[in-house]
Order: C-alpha cells, then structure tokens, then sequence
C-alpha cells in the first residue's frame, strides 16, 4: 500500500481556498477515498480547520502587516542613516574647496540616498483596490507561491485545533 503524506495534503487544503478533495487527491496522488478515510480515522473536518486558520490569519494581519512595514522602514532608514555616515567620511577625509562644491555634494548625496530608498518616484501611483479580507489572503498567498516561498503568513492550526 502506497504512503501518502497526509499532513503536507491537509495543510494545503486549510491554506488554499480554491482546494478542494478532488485537486488535493490530484496533486498528492491519493484518492479522495483515502483523505477521508484518513480524517476520519484521525477525527478531523479539513473545512473546520481551513474557516480556524482564515480567522486566526484575519486576527494575525494587522499585527503581521503593520510589523512587516515597520521592519521595511527601518531597513530603508538604516540605508539612508549608512549613505549619510559614508558621505560625511568622505567629506572629513577630502572636504570641499568651495561652496559650490559643497552644494553639489550635497545635493548628489541626497539625490543618491532618495533613489537608494525608492523615495525618488512620486509619480508611482499605487493602485489600492477594495477587496475582502478573504481575497486579500488569498491574493497573498498566491503571490508567495509565484516567489516559491514557504507559506507562513496563514498558520493552519493542527488537527486539535491549535497552532
């Protein structure tokens, strides 16, 4: 008797909302006899548990996003505070012979700092459209998977019920 790994087909179907028994039996290579054979032998309710993780994901995405913009603006802080120490390194060790001079320095050290932060652009426009939270969720998780990162936004709790 074939070996299926039955965690790996749960956890997809609790974190894509598009899964369904069929695609699972597919893309695992078990038949959807077997995934609910097994839930049943292991007493879980794969639907139960994809409606635990989406509201545990909703709870966790203020804190997960504003936490994410918060370390993308200290990174871009640290670079401009970085290019700001090196171009005042550079001043001491050769300072300028005039004031036009000066100038230019300082306007190229600004100019290179905004475009080495992405602050260079204000004609970007960012389009924010309105979409549900549960499009939002999915949206991202579809966006990690085009990376090919591990999904670890959406915590899918375990066959208990917890993370």
């Amino acid at each position: 008797m074939a070996k299926f790994n039955f965690t790996l087909a749960r956890e997809y179907y609790v974190t894509h909302e598009d899964a369904s028994y069929s695609k699972i039996s597919e893309k695992f290579g078990m038949s959807e006899q077997a995934i609910q054979m097994y839930q049943k032998r292991m007493d879980e309710n794969w639907p139960d548990l994809r409606r635990q993780a989406l509201a545990k994901a909703k709870e966790m995405l203020p804190e997960i996003s504003g936490n994410t913009i918060a370390r993308f603006q200290a990174e871009k802080l640290s670079v401009g505070k970085y290019l700001v120490s090196e171009g005042i390194k550079g001043i001491k060790a050769n300072p300028p012979k005039s004031a036009f001079v000066a100038n230019l320095l300082v306007e190229s050290g600004y100019k290179l700092s905004t475009q080495a932060m992405g602050l260079d652009k204000p004609d970007v426009q960012v389009n924010v459209g309105i979409m549900t939270i549960d499009q939002f969720v999915v949206e991202m998780q579809k966006r990690k998977e085009a990376r090919g990162t591990v999904t670890d936004a959406v915590i899918a709790p375990d066959a208990n019920g917890t993370s």
